[in-house]
């Protein structure tokens, strides 16, 4: 026990030096521990963090949110087949979700397809999303392309699943030049166009053959090696042909015993057009006419084309048809090479359902003969 010290003034003992200080480190102590326990008692009592303990976990995945993204590597493909790949997913979690309409389903190429076997996705029942890429005319290298679907819950949850399909495209053939072109000069001066063929696979050459879809493309092998070959198309159009496309075929068998195409024929396309320059012709040569009353006549229409109508506003002298009065007019379309003829025709005794000849002459000297069959309209 501590001694007690008088003050000399008041006549009273007090304590220490000692036990005051002791005193006062046990106050602090006393102090602090009361602080600490209203501040933890504010904050359990805080009705804002009550309520964010007691909110039950949210299902919904926004738009904005990352997407689920399946992505199927198919490796090297050849250019022209189409690839196919079945996704599985279900829900994840208790909720079942839905597809609401096609705007759900985006593509984001022309080239693919995304096809789910049903509308909905529910929780331990896996579902199947059909996505094929259609790889005509993509270009050669790697490709990724794909979509994605939305799916919907009733409580207004979303889960954006996108699908994509990732592989190398090879093309079977490389042609240079790879779609030829004759142009006008070419077709009359009979030029022939040379075209080489080339394969990123191991090619047995000596199996290539190449043949035309057209009987005037001609095109013939004039050469071939271990790595190419080489051929000559030639062109020779009909007169009235202004312009025509044709599609060439080539075929060969892969060599390489190490690649899952070992044997197999391939098989590519290689587009060709010619264009000529023609004096004049007239479609259809064979067109009809509807007779109707009160006075029994008949319109029918023609397209003329040709160099002919460029160089001459009046290309035509007259027009002659037996048994009919006939009157006719000309239309310019918004190209000089093209106009509509407009043939009017009033039978001068009992119209007979058969072919009737139409003359027209030129002021060339040259004449057009074309057909009309009557359709009668009551």
């Amino acid at each position: 026990m501590c001694g007690k010290q008088k003050n000399l003034l008041s006549g009273q003992f007090s304590p220490c030096l000692t036990c005051r200080a002791q005193w006062a480190t046990v106050l602090l102590r006393i102090c602090v521990s009361v602080s600490l326990l209203s501040f933890a008692a504010c904050e359990y009592n805080d009705p804002s963090r009550q309520q964010a303990e007691n909110k039950p976990p949210s299902t919904d995945i926004s738009a904005e949110a990352e997407p689920d993204n399946l992505i199927a590597r198919v490796g090297r493909q050849l250019a022209g087949q189409s690839i196919t790949h079945v996704f599985r997913l279900e829900s994840t979690g208790d909720e079942s979700f839905f597809i609401n309409s096609d705007r759900d389903i985006s593509r984001n190429c022309g080239c693919t397809a995304i096809v789910p076997a049903t509308s909905s996705l529910n929780p331990r029942s896996p579902a199947e999303v059909k996505v094929t890429v259609q790889t005509n005319g993509l270009p050669e290298g790697a490709f990724a392309k794909g979509g994605s679907i939305t799916y919907r819950s009733k409580t207004g949850g979303q889960r954006k699943v996108q699908f994509t399909i990732e592989g190398d495209l090879v093309h079977a053939f490389r042609f240079l030049p790879d779609a030829p072109i004759f142009h006008a000069p070419d077709v009359r001066t009979r030029v022939a166009k040379e075209v080489t063929i080339t394969s990123p696979l191991a090619i047995d050459w000596s199996s290539f053959a190449i043949s035309s879809d057209s009987s005037f493309f001609s095109v013939v092998l004039s050469h071939r090696s271990e790595n190419s070959a080489t051929c000559e198309i030639s062109c020779a159009l009909a007169e009235n042909m202004e312009s025509l496309s044709a599609t060439l075929t080539a075929t060969a068998r892969v060599s390489d015993s190490s690649v899952d195409l070992a044997g197999q024929t391939l098989t590519a396309s290689l587009p060709v057009v010619a264009h000529q320059d023609v004096e004049l012709t007239v479609t259809p040569n064979l067109f009809p006419v509807a007779f109707s009353s009160p006075d029994n006549s008949g319109t029918g229409r023609v397209l003329l084309r040709g160099q002919l109508l460029a160089r001459n506003d009046r290309p035509i002298k007259s027009i002659g048809c037996d048994g009919f009065q006939l009157d006719w007019k000309l239309s310019r379309r918004a190209d000089s090479n093209s106009a509509v003829l407009e043939l009017r025709l009033k039978p001068e005794k009992t119209l007979v359902n058969e072919r009737h000849r139409v003359e027209i002459d030129l002021q060339d000297g040259h004449a057009v003969i074309l057909e009309f069959i009557p359709v009668q309209v009551r």
